[in-house]
């Protein structure tokens, strides 16, 4: 699914916690909230609509965009603009999942493709920070 692009952010993140040059001064806080975000996108991964219904998908979706805001925090001006295009597209996947009995799907596919296209470009900066 789309959303398991973000899963890899961690793969970026070691537990070094300085930079060889000095020129990020958060790598360990960036991974660790990474690391929470990924935890978060492989809980709502694994949320099961049938059984428990959309509140338990509106719920995990809560959740990542809590851990996609700490990350934003983390990383500052250095994660700024992909943080905020993931956060503005799970809005989107929130309000599809909210308005599916009267929406249909769609609109959820839809917000589910722009989470990943973020997700994409998230983890490529996260990854270029050499955590």
């Amino acid at each position: 699914m789309g959303l398991a692009t973000v899963a890899m952010l961690v793969a970026a993140c070691g537990s070094s916690s300085k930079s060889s040059s000095g020129t990020t001064t958060t790598t360990l806080s960036v991974c660790q909230q990474a690391q929470a975000l990924e935890k978060s996108i492989t809980d709502l991964k694994n949320v099961n609509v049938v059984q428990n219904g959309t509140s338990a998908l509106s719920a995990a979706v809560d959740t990542v965009k809590v851990q996609a805001a700490a990350l934003a925090t983390s990383g500052k001006s250095q994660l700024q603009p992909q943080v905020q295009d993931l956060q503005t597209s799970i809005t989107a996947l929130e309000t599809s999942v909210k308005t599916v009995q009267t929406g249909g799907t769609g609109g959820v596919i839809n917000a589910v493709a722009g989470v990943s296209t973020a997700a994409s470009s998230l983890q490529t900066k996260v990854t270029s920070l050499k955590c």
